[in-house]
């Protein structure tokens, strides 16, 4: 059985414990977060602004760009 450490806290990964990847590493579920505001997006949508990973919340008021049309946030 291959060993992988966290890339967030770089401690090893158990059979035992929740594992997230993002598609290039992997993480324990409790190390998985926001950038932004630290909430955990194991199992959540997240969206990468600048190599960095925020939740939807997050993207939603800081990232967002807004439609001069109707003026709601586009997402997508």
């Amino acid at each position: 059985m291959s060993q992988f450490n966290c890339a967030g806290c770089n401690q090893r990964m158990t059979f035992y414990d929740t594992k997230v990847s993002d598609g290039q590493k992997q993480y324990h579920g409790r190390c998985f977060l926001c950038n932004e505001c630290h909430t955990s997006l194991a199992g959540k949508p997240f969206f990468t602004v600048k190599k960095q990973r925020v939740c939807k919340k997050c993207f939603m008021k800081n990232h967002a760009k807004v439609c001069k049309y109707c003026n709601n946030k586009i997402v997508g």
